[in-house]
């Protein structure tokens, strides 16, 4: 008996379909991230796969490494990190689909 393991395309479950893991341009380095300016409510997917509601508090501009949210809950015990609130998508060095699959623009 074979077993066939399913891929998973974490790029189609962020975007709702409108995205795939294997899309032209999906490799490009340290893009897709301009849309999420300061300000700017999100979902963020975070340890265990879990999306959690924030307000992005810093960008690519900010610190040329990562985008970093300020979740609506504390999700984590380093009080350091925006109170036990914070979490970080990698910019530096990550590639649009990396980026993307764990950011998303959060319908109000």
């Amino acid at each position: 008996m074979t077993s066939q393991c399913r891929k998973r395309d974490f790029l189609a479950e962020a975007t709702d379909g409108r995205e795939h893991w294997d899309d032209p341009g999906a490799d490009a380095l340290e893009t897709g991230w301009e849309i999420f300016t300061k300000g700017t409510r999100v979902e963020v997917k975070t340890r265990d796969d879990i999306w959690r509601a924030g307000t992005v508090v810093e960008t690519w501009d900010d610190n040329e490494r990562a985008i970093v949210v300020e979740c609506d809950e504390r999700w984590h015990d380093n009080l350091d990190n925006y109170d036990g609130r914070g979490a970080t998508i990698m910019v530096y060095m990550n590639t649009y689909r990396g980026i993307r699959s764990r950011i998303r623009l959060l319908n109000d």
